[in-house]
């Protein structure tokens, strides 16, 4: 038995031992598939001929952007490994997710020869995030469920009040022209209270559903931030709570809008919850791209706390760790933002510095020309 006999049966039977935990993936230098392992046919739905033989971007992650696809393959052409958590569809159009990790096969002068990429099927452990994802967006609902009901009730009865004098308008008119400054007034307060109610009714759609399974995309973060805001602001005036949101000029990011609000709801309520008894109440979301790498920005949530202790702060991105009252809480919020966050490319953390408590977020941004 040659030498390379030799080393092709010792790879065979790593391959196989691999298989029955991951799914393997082999390429030649140009990405093009020469290999597909059993584990791999059998979690995908793929057969071999579909497959080998096509170049390795038609199993493109659907998580990943074009401009973030070129840039994994450009650090493993580097000569360097890649691993990230991808989400991919099986044949019948069911998604999946893995923890993937690309590595180039280099020959015996140092040059690239081929890849090999290896997934560990994580779809059971993002499935049961998801519903922790879902439950923990229901919990907030719960907690501003009268504000928003008093949100949408409040424009309704102007509504009502509205149309009842435009009746009465008309019937004392008598077939007469009724004054069109008067009725123009009255319909024009009637069409900004139902834009209120639409915007209300938007952000709730917009947080409520399940984005989990949705592309990355591009969006306005002042928008997003509006909703999310609009969300919460009747709760936080009936307890004279004043939410300020800084200018800043139109900064596009790339993501989940649905997630990234639900980050910024849980902030802002654990403020609202933070600082009921104090005399100085009020939130500020300020948002700014200095001082951090190009490409990202950063926006900050204070509070008029006075901080929190360091022996809290060092356990408060801890799943199912709390300060709120029993029932006011379920200790996630935190911990889920954080995973969403880093989701995101970015980071979530306490600033121990700021002389009011404040939270970090940086995402990184789109930049024009991208």
């Amino acid at each position: 038995m040659t030498q390379n006999t030799e080393k092709d049966v010792m790879f065979e039977s790593l391959v196989r031992g691999v298989d029955l935990c991951a799914m393997i993936m082999l390429m030649d230098k140009n990405r093009v598939i020469t290999f597909l392992s059993d584990q791999f046919v059998q979690t995908t739905g793929y057969s071999r001929e579909e497959l080998i033989g096509r170049n390795h971007r038609v199993f493109k992650s659907e998580n990943l952007s074009e401009e973030e696809y070129e840039a994994v393959w450009s650090q493993v052409q580097t000569g360097k490994s890649w691993q990230g958590e991808v989400q991919n569809f099986r044949k019948d159009g069911s998604p999946f997710w893995c923890i993937t990790t690309l590595t180039p096969i280099l020959g015996a002068d140092g040059k690239i020869t081929g890849y090999v990429a290896v997934r560990f099927d994580i779809t059971s452990r993002k499935l049961a995030e998801m519903k922790l994802l879902q439950a923990s967006k229901m919990a907030s609902l719960g907690e501003m469920a009268a504000g928003i009901a008093h949100e949408i009730n409040n424009p309704l009865a102007i509504i009502q009040g509205k149309v009842y004098l435009l009746e009465k308008m008309c019937e004392k008119s008598e077939g007469q022209l009724i004054p069109s400054d008067r009725c123009h007034a009255h319909l024009k307060a009637i069409s900004q209270t139902v834009d209120r109610i639409a915007k209300v009714v938007r952000g709730l759609r917009t947080f409520s559903r399940s984005a989990d399974l949705d592309p990355m995309e591009e969006f306005e973060l002042k928008a997003m931030l509006d909703e999310t805001i609009e969300l919460c602001s009747a709760r936080f005036r009936g307890r004279g709570v004043e939410i300020r949101l800084s200018d800043f000029p139109e900064i596009r990011v790339r993501g989940r809008p649905s997630q990234i609000s639900q980050v910024f709801l849980n902030l802002l309520n654990n403020a609202y919850d933070a600082i009921q008894n104090r005399s100085e109440k009020w939130v500020e979301i300020a948002v700014s791209d200095r001082g951090i790498e190009s490409g990202r920005i950063k926006i900050t949530v204070t509070d008029s706390g006075l901080g929190i202790p360091m022996e809290i702060s060092e356990k408060l991105m801890q799943p199912f760790f709390t300060t709120k009252d029993v029932g006011k809480g379920t200790g996630l919020g935190l911990s889920i933002s954080k995973g969403i966050i880093e989701d995101h490319g970015g980071q979530l953390y306490l600033n121990s510095r700021a002389s009011h408590t404040q939270f970090i977020v940086e995402l990184p941004r789109v930049v024009e020309g991208d």
